[in-house]
């Protein structure tokens, strides 16, 4: 089982990069999983895709499910 650990309270926001390391992918496979909506809707600024680092790790902690589930499941969340 691979260990996701917190993020700091300082980060606001994840790469693509960044997310794809916290749970040790490639980007490449963390864009493709971004694509499928395996993960959770990232936010967008001027073309460039971020993730909030707490809400990837309560994704993480709920069993990581599809967007359209954790979309439902974390709607009123403040992340």
């Amino acid at each position: 089982m691979i260990e996701i650990v917190p993020p700091p309270d300082a980060v606001i926001f994840y790469k693509a990069a960044d997310a794809a390391a916290m749970f040790h992918v490639s980007e490449r496979t963390w864009r493709a999983w971004d694509a499928g909506g395996h993960v959770p809707r990232p936010i967008t600024i001027s073309r460039s895709k971020y993730w909030r680092p707490k809400e990837l790790y309560a994704w993480a902690k709920q069993g990581c499910p599809r967007r359209s589930l954790w979309d439902s499941i974390s709607e009123g969340e403040t992340y």
